[in-house]
């Protein structure tokens, strides 16, 4: 009887302790039951319940894994696109950043060429001015000559008149007559040596306008 009642204890504290693990169980995998016996009536049933809805949660879980997976390596996919492609705008940027630097200092070269072409216009417009106030000068001068040539030759010939007239009573006549023909003759050379200066500076003005006027049409061009 000792024997049987020392098992018999052992066998309930084992049972106690089954009891013990099922509550632990039931509390880990949060299930709750009623009364103790209610509760070891469902123990199986109710944890291989929780046991198929962990099982179909790890399955979604894995899929939702996959999935993530999936759009992570896409994610990657594209960002090693955008990094391709933003290495090839820098690319693209430092390029144009040169071509602008380039093309700003051409347009620097060029303004500096236009500014010095508009200086050598202006020194030649003022040249060409000068030269045209020179021209009006000699001009205005030349008609002065022409004037008092024409006004020596009046006198000449009322003079030769006179003298055909008078002589043989008046000599003093001829030899004023022959010193006006003889300041006419220098007044004709000088009036051609003007004629000629005139023709030359005539000549240089035109020359220079032709190049200012070519100067110009490359200064419009530019």
């Amino acid at each position: 009887n000792m024997m049987q009642e020392v098992e018999a204890e052992i066998l309930l504290d084992k049972i106690d302790m089954l009891r013990e693990g099922i509550s632990q169980v039931l509390k880990a995998l949060e299930i709750k039951c009623g009364s103790e016996s209610e509760a070891e009536r469902n123990f199986v049933p109710c944890v291989l319940a929780n046991i198929r809805n962990i099982k179909s949660s790890l399955s979604e879980s894995k899929d939702e894994n996959h999935q993530l997976l999936i759009e992570k390596s896409i994610l990657s996919t594209i960002l090693g696109q955008l990094h391709f492609e933003c290495a090839e705008l820098s690319s693209k940027k430092t390029a144009l950043e040169q071509e602008s630097l380039m093309l700003t200092q051409h347009l620097m070269l060029v303004e500096n060429e236009r500014h010095h072409l508009l200086e050598r216009s202006r020194k030649l417009n003022m040249e060409v001015d000068e030269r045209e106030r020179r021209e009006v000068a000699l001009r205005a001068e030349v008609e002065n000559l022409y004037a008092k040539q024409a006004r020596l030759q009046g006198s000449c010939v009322a003079l030769e008149d006179e003298n055909v007239k008078a002589f043989e009573e008046n000599r003093f006549m001829l030899a004023e007559l022959s010193h006006i023909k003889q300041e006419k003759h220098v007044l004709e050379e000088e009036n051609d040596a003007i004629l000629i200066d005139a023709l030359a500076f005539s000549y240089q003005f035109m020359i220079l306008k032709s190049y200012a006027v070519e100067k110009a049409l490359e200064l419009d061009k530019v």
